[in-house]
């Protein structure tokens, strides 16, 4: 009677076992086809991963060599430069002025001919200055 009662426990313990196996391994596949799956910022990385050994790839060449030779200038921007352009500093000083005058973002850019994500910076430097200025009167 007793060895009945084991043999039937040790049924029910491997089938159990067998049980949480299935469930761990068909855990492990829905975890492995998830990693598989390229993460929404993959792409970008690699495309900025391209850019930065573009840009690094001559230096590097000049470093191993012994000789270190100015890069070459990098090409002019036609939205930023082109015939009677203003120097960067004085179209970045009037788009912060711009902004601290409560002028909208699209117009500040196409004013002083700035790329989008130079005048989204600038915003936020005018908004934390705001927010700073603000914090010290409150003291």
């Amino acid at each position: 009677m007793l060895l009945m009662a084991f043999i039937v426990f040790q049924i029910v313990l491997d089938a159990v076992l067998v049980t949480l196996a299935l469930v761990a391994l068909r855990r492990g596949r829905a975890a492995l086809a998830s990693a598989r799956e390229p993460a929404a910022a993959q792409p970008e990385f690699l495309l900025l991963a391209e850019d930065l050994l573009g840009v690094l790839e001559p230096v590097l060449t000049a470093i191993e060599s012994g000789r270190l030779t100015p890069a070459a200038a990098p090409a002019a921007s036609p939205v930023t430069e082109g015939a009677g352009a203003t120097p960067p500093e004085d179209r970045h000083r009037r788009a912060f002025e711009l902004l601290r005058a409560g002028v909208s973002q699209q117009e500040v850019g196409q004013r002083e001919r700035l790329l989008p994500g130079e005048v989204r910076l600038m915003t936020n430097l005018v908004a934390a200055e705001t927010r700073a200025a603000t914090l010290a009167r409150a003291r």
